[in-house]
Order: structure tokens, then C-alpha cells, then sequence
């Protein structure tokens, strides 16, 4: 295991290839294209209706109907990327960023981040399975046999009670990761690990939103200090910190993993004398803590004690903390005056008032009393005149100043970074921003800053100004209207020469003037640009460990690409087995030639034979393009000949990602070659839903409860 350092952020974003920025932009052109399409869909017919439906923010899977009316704006937006110019920039700092990640692509070992510093570790992947399945037998026991298809078949009832189902997905099976405990005092005797759980439940964001609810409305009507933010933290401590005082801060050991049944069932009945809260809101929350864990070689897991579980990873796992967290508060204001102390997550701070030795005992003893009836361990600080608390540091004198934990070095994106220039321009005023919001006074700012200056500087930042009595933002205290405004979030990256934003606005400007009936929602008060951003190096270096893992867990050992008994015979050229790739099917007759572009995620060879026989049976010879031109040649007698080829390869969508890698594939190969008279696709197949997603993946009406 080999330690390495980066030496910059590894936020910073390398310049990627075009074809990585075409099908980026190809999916931001989609999303709006299809906002727009149903803006105007609701805006012919009189709005979405008066009773609105809760969607918990889950998208609807029906794709917008086409309308004549947008069809000439979204043929120029689709000739915009077909035409988009590149060039390549002089900028060292990129150069030094593509080496890098073209080094993390070709190595054969998996990166793996540290829990708590900027480390990183590169191991073999052999040794990287021996630590996570060390870590995932010390808390978990493998699941029985049709255990996900029962929570699965569970959250269906909830989504159709909801009516939500084909809006949800099923339970996301990402696979789980470990993270590397450097900063441990035992490290390099051995290697101690934090094992995360990513996997979660789409019903998980109806939980959430229902928690957040709850926890607001007893937050209110208890006035308990349960905090959401650094700021709220600091205006209590403002408020509070008067008199004479010592501080008390507590840490909750592995807050969520000891979260049992039993205590939140007894937060829900807390919560229950404050408010109302329906059966099927608490069934909803209850369901959610039905957890599985994924290891990388597709097994299914559970906890061993049961099967409940608060995972760090899910949709409602910090709501879940906050109910419990008040909970807890309000049993604490049993023996502490609830306006002296409060409570981030696992986090507690108390303050003292006229304190003294055997006081002090008594509330610690308190406090341990207290989070042992409930099964949870804290740590306790001994009552001082300073307490550090997350990124500040207070004095009972009534002062604070920014506060940062030892071991990790602050690293900000480099000012020559791939990002949007707006983001780059604004790094020093927000970084110098934050410190002034942490300090009390000019001399505490003047104590910190100069390590985050430093750390600017080390980023490339020369040309900002760091006074504690320099340009401060001032809060719009007038009335602002609201805007329903379509954004438009195309991919930045400077070697792209062409002006998207522009350019995109110029055709917005000249499609909808104002005698268009869509002029109202389509002009350029309510449409605007702001740049989104591509791959990070963090985002490469994870795309490269699960590529290793599942080449490893999965070896390619058919070796055999092709089962046809005549090999000269075989329609792709000995790759009929291959699976995942963009194939282009060739008609060619004595005069002319057509080119047709398909997509298979299984293997290549079923689709050829879906193909063949929608040639010869004419009840299927509207099946696709390809098969309705066979047919219209064969009608007229003329010869032709057949030929296939591989176009890309491409990777299947997986549950709970937003995007397909082979539909996009196959809709940039479309869009590039449409202006090609003989392909026979039409770019009416751009805008049209990802089948995959919705065929695996979807919750149903029905699910199968079986093994």
C-alpha cells in the first residue's frame, strides 16, 4: 500500500475529451428541451389542474409530448452542439491535471481516500476486497434469499398508496466502500477502516421530507437549540454567552449505527404529544430502516442484530439523527436550562453558568446517566474556558474565531482549473467572506487569515483583499419577485471555442419574439445560462476504482466473443456475443447506401436476431427504421446486402443514476450524423426516455416477492 498526495484539490476539474463534453451537453440540451416541452404543454391546456399532487420531488416517467410549434428552436439547438468548435488552450495546470488522470485510468490499483486527511492509498484490489470484507463481517451477516425483492415489493404498496409508482425506483444496490483511518493512533500496526454504505431506498426521500416536517415544527414549539448551521451556533452563542460560564461539549460515538428500534419509536412518541403524525407516516419512516448493504462482488447484506438500520448514506438518515438528537435535548432539559446548551447531529455543547468542580461532576455524571438509558455511548470534555465546535472556536469571554482540525490541509480549486470562470472569479471573496462570518472581532480575523491566504495563494490566487473591515455582502432587505425562471446548465470547459450561452440565447431571442404565444415563459427574462461543471479528478479517480473492481469481481473469461457455428458467417465480425456498445447497420444496393445506428445492452447477437426477424415477418416490419426500409427495397425488388459494424462501447445505466452512458452514446451518434441524407434515424429518437431505466428499475404496480 503506497501513500500519495496530490498536491491540489482533487475538486479540480482536467480538460476531458470532446466527446465527453458533447454527450454532457447533449444530456443538460435534453433536460431543458424537455422542461420546455412540457411548459408548453401546460401552458396549452391550462395548467398541471387544481388539486396538486405531492411528487416528493420524483420526476414523471412519461416523456413531454412533441409540439409542432418548438420543433424549428429544438432543431437549431440540436444543429448548436453538432457545431460546437473546439480548441486547445495553453494552460499548464490542465496539462499537469491530464497526465495525472490519464495515469489513474491506466494504473491497476484502486485509490482509496483517507477518512480524515487528504491521503490517499494505492493498493491492489485483492488487498482492497480483504478490507472491506473485513469490515462488512464485523457488522453484517448475509441476507436471505429474496430479502431485497420483499423490500422492494414493501415499498411498491407505499409508492401506489402515493401514487407514485413508476415515479420511484428500486432499492439502489451501490455497492459499498471503505475509507482509510490515517489519522488513527494504531495506524501501521494495522489498518483500521470506515465502512460506508451508499445503498438506499427511494422511499427514503418521502421519509425525509416527512421528517423535516416534524423536526421543524418541535424545533418551534419546544424552543429547542437544535442547530442546522455554523451560524446558528454562533447567534446562540451571542445571545447566551453573558456572565460567567465554563463549556461542556459532548460527541455521541457512532450516533448512527446505535440508533435502535426501540429509541426511535420512543423519539416518534415524543414527538406524537407535540403533533400528529399518521400511521402510514410513521410506516414510511419505519420501512426506510429496512437496509441492505452491496458488497463489490454483488452479494446482499444485513446487520447482524436485525434488520434495522440508520445507514449515514440514506435519503433520511440525517432527519432520522435530528429526530432522535431532540429527542434527547429535551430529556437533557431535565437538569440543563434548555436555552444553555444545544445539539448539531452527534455533536452537544453545554455552557456552565457559575460553575464549579462538584457542579460540573454532577452534569457529566448527568449526561452519561442520561445517554446510557437510551444505549448510547458519549465522550465528555472536561469543562474549560474554550470549546472548539465545528469550524469555530469559543472563548467565555465572549469571543470566537475560526476553527480547523489538524491533519488536513485546506485546499482550494486552482484559479486554472476546468471550472466556470464565474465560480473561479468568486473563490477568494467567498473563502475571505466565511472567515469574517467566524470571527468576532479584527483580531481574531487577523489571527486566522492568514493560513487560508496562504492556502489561496498556494492555489494561484494572487489579486483579493483580506481585511476584516473590507467589503462585506449586504442582505436585500426590499421585496424581490419571484421568477419562474428555465435554466439552461450547459457543461463548461475551456478549450470549447464556441460561445454556448450565446449562442443559445441568440436562438431562444429569435424563435419566441413577442407575437409567439410562447413569448411569455421564452425570452430572456425568463431564460437564463449558468454553466455547469464536468468531471473532477475525485469523480475519475471513483469511475476507476469500480471499473477495477468490477473487472475483478467479473473477468472476462469468454474469452469466446462469438458462438457461430461458421465463424466467416458471424455478423460482427467475431464479436456477436459482445454486449453494451452502439452498432451501425449498412443497407447497400447497387445504386445507393443507407446507415442505421442502434444500441444493445445485452448481447449483440439477440438484438441481430430481433433484427432479422422483423425483416422476414411483416407483421414487425414497423418495428424500426431499419426493418421498415428492408421492407419498402424488398417491395420493389431490389438486391441488397446487409453489413454491421461497432460503432462504441458504452455502460449500462445502473439504478439510481440520472443519466444512460449508452442511450447518450447513441443519441450523439444520431445527432452527429444527422444532417447525413441516407441515416435512416430520426432525431425524434433524442428526446425519448431511457428504456432500460424504465424497464429494470421502476417500481411497478406488482412486484415479484419471490427468490
Amino acid at each position: 500500500m503506497d501513500k500519495l498526495y496530490w498536491g491540489y484539490s482533487l475538486k479540480n476539474i482536467p480538460r476531458g475529451t470532446k466527446r465527453e463534453y458533447l454527450k454532457a451537453l447533449l444530456n443538460k440540451v435534453e433536460e431543458f428541451l424537455s422542461r420546455v416541452r412540457w411548459k408548453a404543454y401546460f401552458f396549452d391546456n391550462g395548467g398541471p389542474g387544481k388539486e396538486h399532487k405531492e411528487t416528493f420531488g420524483f420526476r414523471t416517467p412519461l416523456s413531454p409530448p412533441a409540439n409542432k410549434d418548438l420543433a424549428a428552436f429544438e432543431a437549431d439547438v440540436f444543429n448548436l452542439i453538432s457545431s460546437v468548435k473546439f480548441r486547445k488552450t495553453p494552460n499548464e495546470f490542465l496539462d499537469r491535471l491530464d497526465k495525472d488522470a490519464q495515469k489513474i485510468k491506466k494504473s491497476s490499483k484502486a485509490f482509496i481516500p483517507a477518512d480524515k486527511t487528504n491521503n490517499y492509498y494505492a493498493m491492489e484490489v485483492d488487498d482492497y476486497n480483504r478490507l472491506i470484507d473485513k469490515a462488512i463481517t464485523a457488522e453484517y451477516k448475509k441476507a436471505q434469499s429474496g430479502t431485497e425483492s420483499k423490500i422492494n415489493s414493501e415499498a411498491s404498496k407505499i409508492a401506489r398508496k402515493l401514487d407514485l409508482c413508476g415515479r420511484m425506483h428500486k432499492f439502489q444496490n451501490a455497492s459499498a466502500f471503505i475509507l482509510i483511518k490515517d489519522h488513527k493512533p494504531d495506524f501501521g500496526a494495522k489498518i483500521p477502516t470506515r465502512l460506508i454504505n451508499p445503498a438506499k431506498s427511494d422511499v427514503g426521500r418521502v421519509s425525509k421530507v416527512i421528517l423535516e416536517r416534524l423536526t421543524c415544527h418541535l424545533r418551534e414549539s419546544l424552543r429547542l437549540n437544535q442547530w442546522k448551521s455554523t451560524a446558528d451556533v454562533i447567534n446562540w452563542f451571542k445571545v447566551e454567552g453573558k456572565g460567567k460560564f465554563k463549556f461542556l461539549s459532548y460527541d455521541i460515538e457512532a450516533f448512527y449505527p446505535s440508533i435502535t428500534e426501540e429509541l426511535l419509536n420512543k423519539a416518534i412518541s415524543f414527538a406524537n404529544q407535540w403533533t400528529d403524525i399518521s400511521p402510514s407516516d410513521i410506516g414510511v419512516i419505519q420501512h426506510c430502516r429496512k437496509s441492505l448493504l452491496f458488497c463489490p462482488k454483488g452479494e446482499v447484506w444485513q446487520r447482524k442484530d436485525s434488520e434495522f438500520d440508520v445507514t449515514m448514506g440514506a435519503n433520511d438518515g440525517a432527519e432520522v439523527c435530528e429526530l432522535v438528537g431532540l429527542f434527547l435535548l429535551q430529556k437533557i432539559s431535565q437538569f440543563i436550562p434548555k436555552q444553555h446548551h444545544g445539539i448539531y447531529r452527534d455533536d452537544g455543547l453545554i455552557m456552565v453558568m457559575a460553575p464549579n468542580g462538584p457542579k460540573t461532576e454532577r452534569l457529566r455524571k448527568d449526561l452519561h446517566r442520561c445517554f446510557n438509558e437510551e444505549n448510547l455511548k458519549i465522550t465528555v470534555s472536561m469543562p474549560s474556558d474554550g470549546a472548539d465546535f465545528l469550524d469555530v472556536s469559543f472563548n467565555s469571554k465572549g469571543s470566537f474565531k475560526p476553527f480547523r482540525k489538524s491533519g488536513k490541509v485546506t485546499q482550494y480549486i486552482h484559479h486554472r482549473s476546468n471550472h466556470p470562470p464565474n465560480i473561479v472569479r468568486n473563490i477568494p471573496d467567498m473563502v475571505i467572506t466565511r472567515i469574517r462570518e467566524l470571527s468576532s472581532s479584527k483580531e481574531a480575523f487577523d489571527s486566522a487569515i492568514p493560513y487560508y491566504t496562504d492556502a489561496l495563494k498556494r492555489s494561484g490566487y494572487t489579486n483579493f483583499n483580506a481585511d476584516f473591515d473590507g467589503e462585506k455582502t449586504k442582505k436585500r432587505t426590499n421585496k424581490v419577485r419571484t421568477r419562474n425562471i428555465l435554466w439552461f446548465n450547459p457543461p463548461f470547459s475551456s478549450d470549447v471555442e464556441t460561445n454556448i450561452g450565446r449562442r443559445f440565447l441568440n436562438l431562444v431571442e429569435k424563435h419566441f419574439k413577442k407575437p409567439h404565444r410562447y413569448h411569455t415563459f421564452l425570452n430572456k427574462n425568463s431564460v437564463k445560462v449558468s454553466y455547469s461543471c464536468m468531471k473532477s479528478m475525485g469523480g475519475i479517480i471513483k469511475a476507476h476504482n469500480r471499473k477495477l473492481l468490477k473487472e475483478k469481481m467479473n473477468p472476462d473469461t469468454a474469452k469466446n466473443t462469438c458462438n457461430c457455428r461458421v465463424k466467416a458467417s458471424c455478423p460482427l465480425n467475431g464479436e456477436c456475443l459482445s454486449k453494451s456498445l452502439i452498432y451501425e447497420a449498412t443497407i447497400k444496393t447497387k445504386e445507393e447506401e443507407f446507415h442505421y445506428v442502434g444500441m444493445t445492452e445485452g448481447e449483440f447477437k439477440t438484438r441481430y436476431r430481433n433484427h432479422t426477424q422483423s425483416f422476414r415477418r411483416s407483421e414487425h416490419r414497423k418495428s424500426t427504421r431499419l426493418s421498415e426500409k428492408v421492407w419498402e427495397l424488398k417491395e420493389k425488388g431490389v438486391d441488397l446486402a446487409l453489413t454491421w459494424r461497432i460503432l462504441r462501447r458504452g455502460r449500462p445505466i445502473k439504478n439510481g443514476q440520472r443519466t444512460c452512458d449508452l442511450c447518450t452514446s447513441e443519441k450523439l451518434e444520431i445527432l452527429l450524423r444527422s444532417r447525413d441524407p441516407r441515416l435512416l434515424n430520426s432525431r425524434c429518437e433524442i428526446l425519448a426516455k431511457c428504456r432500460q431505466k424504465r424497464k429494470k428499475y421502476r417500481l411497478r404496480l406488482c412486484v415479484d416477492t419471490t427468490a
